[in-house]
């Protein structure tokens, strides 16, 4: 889990042993993981994370749908670990 806030749970997994995929879920509740990275709580909204559409700039819950925004700039880029829910 890498944010929280007002009860929702933000957290950015990989999967994949050879061809790693990257996602953003978010949870209700808070998720516990098991030392497979499996969980009983529900994701309520999964999206991947795209390095092919560019630089994370920022994630955003918004009306039931996480977003992902992407930017050219390295600048106004941010690791995926780093990265904050933003709640609109």
């Amino acid at each position: 889990m890498i944010d929280q806030r007002n009860s929702v749970y933000l957290v950015h997994r990989i999967s994949g042993a050879q061809d790693k995929v990257e996602f953003f879920e978010i949870y209700r509740a808070k998720p516990e993981f098991d030392s497979c990275g499996s969980t009983q709580t529900p994701a309520v909204a999964k999206e991947p994370y795209l390095g092919s559409e560019g630089f994370l700039k920022k994630v955003i819950w918004r009306g039931n749908r996480l977003e992902i925004v992407y930017t050219q700039k390295t600048s106004e880029s941010i690791r995926p670990e780093e990265a904050r829910l933003n709640i609109e």
